[in-house]
């Protein structure tokens, strides 16, 4: 089905906006409406578990620092009790950084940077590749026969076995000439 705007698609997909800056929630929900989603939003983690308890959504975009539960605990509950596609959503400093990474080991799927410019079309047009890109990979991740990812993982694993294994001779070399150089020089 088709809006009046081009490119404007209805893909019946639901998002959670999760962020306490309610000027950039409004223009994601406008951004990510304008694209065709259903889009929800909350201010904090707290409310996000309480929306959780009656809606599915399809992604929850999520901010890190946030009041009553920050955005690092909500993820960690939402993937106990609910797993669900999550794409961190914040601005990257200082203790943030670790706050954002911690949530990438918690289950969040993907990381992406507040946006400097205040200009809805850039962080609109930001948004929706991000979201497009994946998405794409989760289907394509989904429907990939088990054994084949399996088997992939081990070939890349062995081979960066074998590499880091080279590099620790190499840089035993290079310290141990390095010594012996040093030695030199000092006497």
């Amino acid at each position: 089905m088709s809006g009046d705007r081009i490119g404007f698609t209805v893909t019946n997909e639901r998002v959670l906006i999760v962020d306490d800056e309610e000027p950039l929630a409004t223009i994601l929900t406008y951004a990510l409406r304008n694209e065709g989603y259903q889009v929800d939003w909350v201010n904090d983690g707290m409310k996000a578990l309480s929306y959780l308890g009656v809606n599915r959504p399809d992604l929850i975009i999520m901010d890190i620092e946030m009041g009553r539960m920050d955005g690092l605990e909500a993820t960690r509950r939402i993937m106990e009790a609910a797993p669900t596609s999550i794409l961190v959503f914040s601005g990257i400093s200082g203790e943030g950084r670790e706050l954002t990474v911690e949530a990438l080991a918690a289950g969040a799927v993907d990381l992406l940077s507040k946006p400097q410019s205040t200009d809805p079309r850039e962080i609109e047009r930001t948004l929706v590749e991000r979201i497009d890109v994946a998405r794409r990979v989760e289907e394509k991740v989904l429907h990939f026969p088990t054994a084949r990812m399996e088997e992939i993982v081990r070939k890349v694993t062995d081979r960066e076995l074998r590499l880091i294994v080279r590099l620790g001779y190499v840089l035993g070399a290079f310290i141990g000439l390095l010594m012996v150089a040093v030695d030199a020089l000092v006497r």
